[in-house]
Parts: structure tokens; C-alpha cells; sequence
């Protein structure tokens, strides 16, 4: 992803269980320069980790880093574009149209 989108500064987080975290990827980004961060959550819908846990977590470092702007964008799963995608592989891999 990096590679595709050129010059801009990317980087991954996970919510639990496997580094790095949203504040170390976070604190990656703004050791660049970053002065804004947008999140992209890499899943297909809102659940409880939408809903609950990565508000909460985009809270904590808006208030460790009150200088950097954090937006967090809808789940890549609600896009057009990735259930296009998504959907052409599906029939890619069932032999129908």
C-alpha cells in the first residue's frame, strides 16, 4: 500500500493482541512530520471494535498528540469501490457471471 500511494506515510495498527498498536503506529507517523492522520479501518462492517474499542482508542491519542488532527474514516468494507472488488472476486472464483 505504501509502494501505491507514493509519497504519503502509511502505516499499520492492529486493535489487540499483535503489535504495533494504534499508538505506536501513531507515534511512527508523527516522528515522520505527520500533522494529520487519517484511520482507515480495515474491516467489512461496524461491530463492536467500530463501535466500542477504536473510538476510544482514537480519543487516547488525540489527547496524547492534541496538535495532530486524527480522522477516522468509514470501514473499508462500506466502499463501493472494495465491494465491487470484492464481489468480482467472488465470481472470479465461482465460474459465474
Amino acid at each position: 500500500m505504501a509502494q501505491t500511494l507514493g509519497p504519503r506515510s502509511v502505516s499499520l495498527a492492529f486493535l489487540e493482541r499483535q503489535p504495533p498498536s494504534l499508538e505506536d503506529a501513531a507515534a511512527e507517523l508523527i516522528d515522520r512530520g505527520a500533522q494529520s492522520i487519517t484511520v482507515i479501518p480495515m474491516f467489512l462492517g461496524i461491530g463492536g471494535h467500530l463501535k466500542h474499542d477504536l473510538p476510544r482508542l482514537i480519543d487516547d491519542v488525540r489527547t496524547r498528540w492534541t496538535s495532530v488532527e486524527f480522522r477516522l474514516a468509514s470501514p473499508i468494507g462500506e466502499s463501493e469501490a472494495v465491494v465491487d472488488a470484492m464481489a468480482g472476486y467472488v465470481i472470479s472464483q465461482s465460474g459465474t457471471a
